[in-house]
């Protein structure tokens, strides 16, 4: 008999009615098991028995599921009514070490005129250790720097408490304080799509990082899950060693930017390294106004950089070519060398049989940097063009870019030729030299 909001009526159903109704949460069982094992990667041949609890599994089609789904028939002997209270007093009975702690009864009684209680021990007491039941991770950028990724510290199910840590490279500058902001994330998906397919936990961002000679620090991020289940989260600085400074901020609302390119996020990217050589042709032929405009145009070409990520080096060169400046980022000596410019100083001689490129190579090729260039200034013929435009493609071939500007009697075609690529070849009037290689400048 069935009684449902006043109503009531005797129905008949069949065993195949039943189980037709009860297959829907079998098979999600089912699901559920086969997920775990997935996680914890283990099969049915690594379980010794189902052990049936509550009152819904006396339902002859629970034992028959489990025993065609397991291989083996559920385990006898237990009160499925009664299991999950013995089970949490068992449980509260086992001390950290997992032994048994003595039960005193509430009976007295008097030994040699003393009073104690009884005391007897629950069986079945063993150690248990509790596990996170999600991955605990963070926002990181991927390997190939395009995309924002969970980064996780913390799986699902390792053992409580845990410890994990990872190290970080940040980009970092000596002019501004350096962060490192982590949003700790609580989930499994590893690619971050909108909306987010985990749930952001918190903020923390740390500061105290110290910027040395390179533009990247190594940070060491810990995420230490206790076994009160409070998650902390403590970061270094590898080179250093020190522990920086913690302050949790709330997250923002809005987290689109997690879908976007790292590199359109103010503060995950840092303008790229260049190492830029200057190789001006001091030949005879720029005697006059000539070396006194190229003066002024480098002067203002090395004022367009932001020193802290160039280093700029000159070359100067007509019979010899010598490194005349090595790469630094000292704007004030770069200009003071500039200025002392002079036709066949450091008797480089008065004409054109060096060129400058392979003496570039020799400098740029062990240099670690993001972007390598060679500007070369030059106003007329060379003497041997065909060596020059080997040595030129030869730099071209090993990613340093070739930028060739001439002016007075220099030949377009041939300065096309040591140039990387056709926009990167230019003729200008001498009086525009100055407005033209500053624009250069401004372009890389």
């Amino acid at each position: 008999m069935i009684y449902c909001k006043g109503c009531r009526g005797a129905y008949e159903i069949t065993d195949e009615i039943f189980a037709e109704i009860t297959s829907y949460n079998l098979n999600r069982t089912k699901d559920i098991i086969q997920k775990l094992f997935d996680e914890l990667q283990i099969g049915w041949e690594q379980i010794d028995g189902v052990l049936l609890v509550g009152g819904s599994t006396r339902m002859k089609q629970v034992k028959t599921y489990l025993t065609d789904m397991c291989g083996k028939p559920p385990m006898n002997g237990v009160n499925v009514d009664e299991a999950v209270a013995l089970g949490a007093a068992i449980r509260a009975n086992i001390d950290r070490n997992g032994l048994a702690a003595p039960v005193e009864s509430g009976s007295l009684f008097s030994i040699g005129g003393s009073v104690s209680k009884p005391q007897f021990s629950i069986a079945g007491a063993k150690k248990i250790s509790d596990a996170t039941a999600h991955s605990m991770g963070m926002i990181a950028v991927s390997q190939d720097g395009e995309r924002f990724v969970n980064s996780i510290m913390i799986k699902k199910n390792s053992k409580i408490p845990s410890e994990v840590t990872k190290s970080y490279e940040l980009g970092v500058s000596k002019k501004q304080e350096n962060r490192l902001e982590v949003y700790m994330l609580q989930g499994e998906e590893e690619t971050l799509v909108w909306p987010l397919n985990c749930t952001v936990l918190g903020k923390y961002v740390f500061t105290g990082i110290k910027a040395g000679g390179q533009r990247k620090e190594t940070i060491d991020v810990t995420f230490y899950y206790d076994e009160n289940n409070i998650v902390n989260v403590t970061a270094r600085q590898k080179r250093t060693g020190s522990l920086l400074d913690l302050k949790i901020e709330q997250a923002e609302d809005d987290m689109d930017w997690v879908v976007g390119n790292p590199k359109n996020r103010e503060g995950t990217s840092m303008p790229p390294e260049l190492a830029v050589l200057l190789a001006v042709d001091l030949s005879g032929s720029m005697e006059g106004e000539g070396i006194t405009e190229a003066r002024k145009a480098a002067v203002s070409f090395v004022r367009q950089f932001d020193m802290e990520y160039t280093k700029i080096g000159i070359i100067n060169f007509a019979n010899q070519s010598i490194l005349y400046q090595p790469l630094t980022d000292d704007r004030n000596r770069l200009i003071v060398k500039i200025q002392d410019w002079e036709i066949n100083g450091d008797n480089i001689g008065y004409g054109t049989s060096a060129e400058p490129f392979t003496l570039a190579y020799e400098v740029l090729n062990s240099y670690e940097t993001d972007m390598k260039y060679v500007i070369v200034l030059t106003d007329g013929f060379w003497k041997f063009q065909d060596l020059a435009i080997a040595a030129a493609k030869k730099c071209h071939k090993n990613n340093m870019e070739v930028i060739a500007l001439g002016f007075a009697d220099a030949n377009t075609e041939f300065l096309d030729a040591i140039a990387s690529r056709k926009d990167f070849s230019a003729f200008t009037d001498l009086s525009e030299l100055e407005t033209t290689l500053t624009g250069i400048a401004k372009m890389m």
